[in-house]
């Protein structure tokens, strides 16, 4: 028997179909691309991508002898779609780094207050969560509301298209910041507020529940087995942290894909009431705390795009793209340079919780090249990660080391620059599959296919700090810190000059 696990992302999605033992038995990957209509927003197109994830299942389907029996999602949090009844799409789908609801949080925020919506949610509001952009349909698009049957975060938009009710996993209900924590349901209180009717929101359930099986001309299409079943997954970092065995020991998952986020388990169940996220987690009484910065693999993607589109390989599936990125890193393997990146080209969430925080390299010359400024690029997701672990561990979660998946796990240059710049050992599984793979076992757990205590993704490269570059690295992150400080303060100052118009080009 064979289990599937389907991790939807941001820029692209991948299905796995694994065996009971968890061996994986074939991968398929699908990208699509990120529209940005308008300067700070930040769509995807809900079809194309359902295309694409119906791609994927079928080509990982069609090669391997026994068709999948379960089936789980793993998705990108906070991303909202309006869809009808049938499951069309009203609108594109606003992904979660969009910043066009900035009004509406803080609209939010004044009517209910940081310190209930952290007591009823259990965690600290930030602008990129879901009900602020369920507020911003409200008001901006009062007739695409008025039409939408659901307001669908993608798992749910998932279950409708297999012909399924509307289930949403509490790992990604948390994520919406209308969700009591507490008693496990939407919270009258928080709607209210956002003027959003419950009757328009999924039901939750607890990660790991039995949906219902997929609809029968569905399951043929996509090549899963007769009355294959769709068990409820999660927040793809949360799966992500499952496929890679993420346990409470100390350890946190680095996951670098798009985004990068480092994940490691609490000891409670309760929410509480930190600044670091979290959500409950596949063991009972866990939670995973989550900290995230948008600025991962995407600022590889974005030097890609503007500084060597010409030398981009012809489309041809994701290995042509991940020998390129090879081939950018590994000229920026043994470089040694001044040069500081603030990789913040969509805020910066965890690290310094500044949603109006933008990019810069700081250090350039004449003499600077290609090279160098990749390298800074490297080293600055990684001083960024830095903070996100000083955040963890005032939250109760300290990170002795790392476990790293996603597609950046494969580099051994850039885990080799995690390790020194947070000064502790990366265990890298070298996979860009271990939320589909936790998804899977997921899966495979809930419908009694396989053990609760599944094997994890095998570690495959281990990377030690190197003692003699620890005082370089703790002076870079101090520069980094204070360079971030200098730029809000020079933002901070800039603000009255900017009011009046000053300064600007917009007349």
């Amino acid at each position: 028997m064979t289990l599937l696990g389907v991790d939807v992302g941001t820029t692209g999605c991948k299905a796995a179909v694994v065996g009971l033992e968890g061996s994986v038995q074939a991968t398929a990957y699908r990208e699509y691309p990120l529209a940005t209509p308008r300067p700070g927003w930040a769509e995807l197109d809900p079809d194309g991508v359902w295309d694409a994830v119906c791609a994927a299942i079928r080509a990982v389907t069609t090669a391997v002898a026994e068709p999948p029996r379960a089936l789980a999602f793993a998705t990108l949090g906070e991303a909202v779609t309006p869809i009808d009844a049938s499951g069309a799409a009203l609108a594109p789908m606003i992904v979660s780094f969009d910043g066009r609801a900035g009004a509406c949080y803080e609209e939010m925020v004044a009517a209910v207050g940081v310190e209930r919506l952290t007591a009823v949610c259990g965690m600290a509001p930030q602008p990129h969560y879901s009900v602020a952009k369920w507020r911003w349909i409200v008001r901006e698009m009062p007739d695409t509301y008025r039409r939408a049957a659901l307001l669908a975060c993608f798992g749910d938009l998932c279950a409708v298209r297999l012909g399924l009710p509307p289930v949403i996993d509490h790992t990604m209900a948390t994520r919406t910041l209308a969700f009591d924590a507490a008693d496990h349901c939407w919270s009258p209180e928080i709607l209210d507020a956002a003027g959003v009717d419950a009757g328009k929101l999924p039901t939750p359930a607890p990660t790991g529940t039995v949906v219902d099986a997929v609809a029968a001309p569905q399951a043929r299409d996509l090549g899963l087995a007769d009355g294959a079943l769709l068990v409820t997954g999660g927040l793809d970092q949360a799966c992500a942290a499952h496929g890679v065995g993420i346990a409470g020991d100390g350890s946190a998952m680095l996951s670098l894909g798009t985004v990068a986020v480092l994940a490691a388990v609490t000891g409670t169940d309760s929410p509480g009431a930190t600044a670091v996220p979290t959500v409950p987690y596949v063991q009972p009484m866990k939670r995973l705390a989550i900290a995230g910065t948008p600025a991962g693999g995407a600022v590889l993607r974005w030097w890609r795009d503007q500084f060597a589109a010409a030398e981009v390989p012809a489309p041809g599936g994701a290995g042509a793209e991940g020998e390129f990125y090879d081939r950018i890193v590994a000229a920026a393997a043994d470089v040694e340079t001044d040069l500081i990146a603030l990789p913040h080209f969509a805020g910066s969430r965890t690290a310094f919780a500044d949603p109006e925080a933008r990019a810069a390299v700081v250090g350039l010359t004449f003499a600077t090249e290609r090279r160098h400024i990749v390298r800074a690029l490297l080293e600055g997701v990684a001083l960024e990660t830095a903070v996100m672990a000083e955040r963890l561990a005032a939250a109760g979660a300290p990170v002795t080391s790392l476990r790293a998946a996603g597609g950046g796990s494969r580099s051994a240059v850039w885990m080799q620059i995690f390790a020194d710049v947070l000064g502790i050992p990366v265990d890298s599984t070298a996979s860009a599959d271990a939320a589909a793979v936790g998804a899977a076992m997921i899966a495979g757990a809930a419908t009694g296919m396989v053990a609760d205590d599944h094997r994890s993704l095998p570690v495959v490269m281990r990377c030690e700090p190197e003692d003699s570059l620890r005082g370089r690295y703790r002076s870079t992150l101090e520069r980094y810190r204070a360079l971030h400080g200098a730029l809000v303060s020079g933002r901070d100052s800039d603000l009255p000059r900017r009011a009046r118009g000053e300064g600007s080009e917009a007349t």
